[in-house]
């Protein structure tokens, strides 16, 4: 095996290890967190300079207190498929509301599992 495919192979098991843990830390958390559904209520586009920033606003009760947030993205991945006034799956901590997982995060979690399957089948394919 020469050097450049050894220093390939580290960087892919090292990617592969990342989303493993990142797809762990989120599945943990959605454990120990209470489902609500959070209403989008605005999307906001913002321009600075060369960037562009997506801004979606929510809204949700918990113990008959109403809260909003924002999540904040640089890529217009959910463009088409977050809509204004319709409602999306979130999770928040029982003893605190103030912590959560957005809906992005909820949409996008299972990305991290299938970029390490993904990135494994690469790995796997190099030694062939």
């Amino acid at each position: 095996m020469d050097n450049g495919l050894t220093f390939f192979l580290v960087i892919i098991y090292m990617l592969m290890f990342f989303s493993l843990y990142k797809y762990q830390i989120i599945k943990q958390k959605i454990k120990k967190m209470q489902k609500v559904n959070a209403l989008c209520t605005d999307v906001i586009v913002r321009r600075t300079y060369n960037k562009k920033y997506y801004l979606y606003c929510y809204t949700f009760k918990f113990h008959n207190e109403e809260f909003s947030l924002t999540d904040k993205l640089r890529l217009p991945l959910f463009q088409k498929r977050i809509l204004i006034q319709e409602k999306y799956p979130m999770y928040v901590n029982r003893n605190n509301p103030k912590e959560y997982l957005t809906p992005v995060a909820i949409i996008t979690y299972k990305w991290y599992l299938y970029g390490a399957i993904f990135l494994f089948i690469i790995s796997f394919f190099t030694f062939i």
